[in-house]
């Protein structure tokens, strides 16, 4: 593993610890998982896959905010350069970062394209985890729909990558069963 990537690892993992201490474990790393794979399966720079997804909800964790991509951005761009990254690897992070929701082109990369596909796989692989951060907010029914609601998105619009739908459809079809 990178020099770079263990700085990062140890300036952010207590940040997103902080803010829930499972959210590292339950979603950081399983979008970094899909996010390598992805990138190694479409031969996209690895190394900053994985780094866009160990960034990419800092802002969520900092602030809480709707608006975490852009809300992290400043205090991620200060970690990249702190860690010794470049002026093309922080544009190309920067823009996967701002890009992982969806909301601001719809130009995207096959990077940017990567890491959005890594981050819906994610919410539908840890499904437990994402319906108990509904749960400690609504009752049990209405967590339950906006899980399921939450998922269809995911796998409907947010994942955009064939081979990534191909690779969490089972688990995606699971989820949506229990969610029945």
């Amino acid at each position: 593993m990178s020099n770079r990537i263990i700085q990062l690892e140890a300036k952010v993992i207590p940040s997103y610890n902080g803010f829930d201490r499972n959210f590292y474990a339950c979603h950081i790393l399983p979008v970094r998982k899909f996010s390598k794979r992805l990138a190694s399966e479409f031969k996209q720079d690895i190394l900053l896959c994985d780094v866009s997804a160990l960034l990419h909800d800092l802002g969520l964790a900092l602030y809480g905010d709707n608006e975490h991509n852009i809300s992290g951005l400043e205090e991620s761009m200060k970690l990249l350069k702190l860690a010794g990254f470049g002026d093309r690897e922080f544009n190309l992070v920067a823009r996967m970062i701002i890009n992982h929701n969806g909301n601001y082109s719809t130009d995207f990369t096959l990077e940017d394209e990567v890491l959005r596909s890594a981050d819906g796989m994610a919410h539908i692989s840890e499904m437990p985890y994402t319906f108990h951060s509904y749960l400690i907010r609504n009752n049990y029914k209405e967590a339950k729909k906006k899980t399921k609601n939450k998922l269809l998105f995911e796998m409907e619009q947010k994942i955009t990558i064939p081979l990534a739908k191909n690779m969490i459809s089972k688990e995606y079809e699971l989820a949506i069963n229990l969610l029945n």
